[in-house]
């Protein structure tokens, strides 16, 4: 196949700008091109404007973005089109998971008073970011943090949308550092809002860039020029930027993290329990940090259990095909399945290796070495609190079933650093009043307030005798 070359603009401010020297980043018969930060473009960014935004009321914006949905929901909208032409052929998912991928986030913005009940339970009000309310002996009001710059990861697309709409719902300014291995998704989500106006003060709060991950320089610079910093990633790329973090920069990290199940089998009596697992290893190719790697079964018949696991797995196969890996995949899930057999564990593993099942028998320290890829580990447990060996800081959902297990066991987890225990088969969606690994909208605002009048006490407190009481210091002139 001929080889394809993308030429694409910086994205600053609602404007285009070609640089004088481009990134080429290439993936098999595709090659896009991207222009180097130069001192003027950087100045650029940097210097958006902070009061457009700012100004605006919270019901403005979330009009706005309703309007971007609008266009993404038209499939014969061209960014639509475009973005499921090259993003399966970049990301290396399939159109039908890539799809998938991509509407979650899109249904989040198409609905106002979602929106609107995100903002709400998480800052506690959403009026304190358009008023000042009365609180005690004080109006507070919240403040954006002001420039923040997102690290976006390329192994979920939903991850760039789901970062840039929580920047503009708290009216920062938002400058996205596009993935290499996701290229697209987040730029053409940002190209979408000057399709809709590239004058609106939201569109005008948004830039697009790209550096690689040995530019010290521009690494450097944007972290030395924000006010937060959203930042997805490995070990190593949390590591980079954290490092880097100056003192009053707010760091939001969403690290390498992963999930797991827990599954009362003899008194589970869900008939779609298995492909309600079967999906919950499916979606995301379980690229993303909620998706389970391990399945710690109690009672019933374990083999039964994973025969019909398998059957599931095999029906999300039509519905989500895998995507494309490189060679070293599959030579990584080749030597867990000869080992685990020599081993004495059972193993299925799917003819082309699309998906792999791993019985675990026998316990050594290969068991939990994971290539990812629809590759599930099954332990059978005697006791639930052997769950408990499984869970450390890297466990960030859980999910469980029956959910009278799950009110057993949610003390014992969280306090272990579970931030989310889920239901089976919806892992995905994060349900109203939980927040993606415990980070709520308020780390992207300051709480700011101004006291009331002197002497204006709408609550009084009982203090003992002495300074506090008797306020005896202030001078008055005579």
């Amino acid at each position: 196949m001929e080889t394809e070359t993308i030429s694409l603009p910086l994205l600053i401010g609602g404007k285009e700008f070609e640089g004088n020297k481009h990134y080429q980043m290439e993936y098999d018969d595709l090659i896009i091109r991207y222009p180097m930060l130069d001192d003027d473009l950087r100045i650029k960014i940097t210097s958006m404007d902070q009061d457009g935004i700012h100004d605006l009321s919270l019901s403005e914006i979330i009009s706005f973005l309703h309007r971007v949905s609008e266009l993404w929901f038209d499939e014969n909208y061209p960014l639509r089109k475009k973005l499921m032409e090259y993003g399966p052929r970049i990301s290396g998912q399939s159109p039908e998971m890539y799809k998938h991928n991509i509407g979650l986030l899109l249904e989040l913005i198409s609905c106002k008073g979602y929106m609107y009940d995100i903002v709400d339970y998480e800052l506690g009000d959403k009026r304190l970011l358009d008023e000042w309310i009365p609180r005690e002996n004080a109006e507070v009001h919240m403040e954006p943090l002001g420039k923040l710059l997102h690290i976006i990861s390329g192994n979920v697309p939903a991850v760039g949308f789901y970062s840039i709409i929580r920047g503009l719902l708290t009216k920062n300014v938002n400058v996205v550092k596009l993935s290499k291995k996701d290229f697209l998704s987040s730029y053409y989500f940002i190209k979408s809002f000057m399709d809709v106006d590239p004058d609106h003060p939201v569109t005008k709060s948004l830039a697009s860039v790209y550096w690689d991950k040995t530019d010290i320089e521009n690494i450097e610079y944007f972290c030395n020029s924000m006010n937060g910093m959203v930042v997805w990633g490995g070990y190593d790329t949390i590591k980079t930027y954290k490092t880097r973090c100056p003192v009053g920069c707010e760091f939001i990290e969403y690290g390498p993290k992963k999930g797991l199940q827990i599954i009362d089998y003899e008194n589970n009596h869900d008939d779609n329990l298995e492909l309600d697992v079967a999906r919950d290893i499916s979606v995301f190719d379980q690229e993303a940090c909620l998706s389970p790697q391990i399945i710690l079964l109690k009672g019933g018949d374990m083999r039964r259990f994973t025969l019909r696991l398998m059957n599931g797995l095999y029906k999300y196969l039509d519905l989500w095909p895998t995507g494309k890996y490189s060679d070293d995949h599959y030579i990584h899930m080749n030597y867990l399945e000869r080992s685990h057999e020599y081993l004495g564990n059972f193993v299925i593993p799917e003819d082309d290796l699309r998906w792999m099942i791993i019985e675990l028998h026998n316990m050594t320290n290969i068991n939990l070495d994971h290539p990812l890829g629809r590759t599930i580990y099954i332990k059978q447990i005697e006791d639930f609190d052997e769950c408990l060996d499984y869970i450390d800081g890297n466990v960030q959902t859980v999910g469980i079933s029956p959910k009278s297990l799950a009110r057993d066991m949610r003390d014992k987890l969280t306090r272990r650093g579970v931030s989310r225990i889920a239901n089976i088969g919806n892992v995905e969606m994060i349900l109203e009043g939980t927040v993606h690994e415990g980070i709520c909208l308020s780390r992207f605002v300051r709480l700011v307030g101004m006291e009331k009048e002197r002497g204006y006490n709408v609550k009084e407190y009982d203090f003992p005798p002495g300074y506090f009481k008797d306020y005896p210091f202030r001078l008055v002139w005579e």
